[in-house]
């Protein structure tokens, strides 16, 4: 049985985080404290497997925006589970945190048990193991998504890794193909209870997710919006068909169309 992880990493210099910690290593994890974006960098490298990060955007050095956006782009950090808590409450700064890939942005002062609340939320998803059957399903628009590897492969070569929110919410799409996903249902399937109000995550995640699917938001093919109710994705049969059968022709291995 693989070993669950217990490391917090805190970005901060803020001694406010004490109390944080304290509550932290009762709940049995193991905490270590970084007050920079390059000490918390360098701890990351030190420690390798970390449960969660916890960082505020204002710090020495690197911020935590660029902080966020460097781990995202490392393959080791790409499923961390993020939450930005910090004094700053511009919805510019939000938006752009959640854009690179921080999965919760909270504003201080934080209330510990919803602090700990969404801890336990994102930590659960992060043991998520893809399905046994999980296998490359052809999309749509030259699109194949790997289940196993996380990622998007296109047939011009190019492959586009997901974060594991990403991942989650796709698969939750594309298992419901056809079908329309309310902002309900996906906010209690990737996100847990805890975020039923927090609509706006979505909104971000479906962003990012037609981007890197190639989907016009104006002019979408595969993912469609369906306003103040949900989202709908409806994979271009024709094409994942013509996708499928390329792939066959050049692996001889064939994918799963919708």
């Amino acid at each position: 049985m693989e070993q669950i992880k217990k490391t917090i990493l805190i970005v901060d210099n803020d001694q406010d985080n004490d109390s944080l910690e304290k509550v932290l290593v009762k709940e049995g994890y193991t905490v270590v404290r970084a007050g920079s974006g390059s000490e918390a960098l360098h701890q990351t490298k030190i420690l390798g497997d970390l449960a969660l990060m916890i960082t505020e955007i204002e710090i020495a050095g690197i911020d935590g925006i660029m902080l966020i956006k460097l781990l995202r782009k490392n393959f080791l950090f790409g499923q961390l589970p993020i939450i930005v808590a910090s004094g700053r409450n511009l919805q510019s700064d939000k938006v752009v945190a959640l854009d690179l890939g921080a999965d919760d942005y909270m504003k201080k002062p934080v209330d510990t048990e919803e602090l700990l609340a969404r801890m336990r939320a994102l930590l659960r998803r992060s043991q998520y193991t893809p399905k046994p059957f999980s296998q490359r399903i052809s999309l749509g628009l030259g699109c194949v998504f790997d289940q196993d590897q996380y990622c998007l492969i296109f047939s011009d070569g190019e492959v586009v890794k997901l974060t594991l929110k990403e991942y989650l919410l796709l698969s939750l799409l594309v298992e419901n193909a056809g079908n329309l996903v309310s902002h309900r249902n996906i906010l209690s399937s990737v996100w847990g209870v805890e975020y039923m109000n927090d609509e706006n995550y979505i909104w971000t995640y479906i962003r990012r997710i037609r981007s890197k699917l190639r989907d016009n938001a104006k002019t979408p093919k595969l993912l469609f919006t369906e306003p103040g109710i949900g989202y709908r994705f409806t994979p271009d049969v024709k094409v994942a068909e013509e996708s499928a059968a390329n792939e066959y022709k050049s692996t001889g291995q064939c994918a799963i169309v919708l």
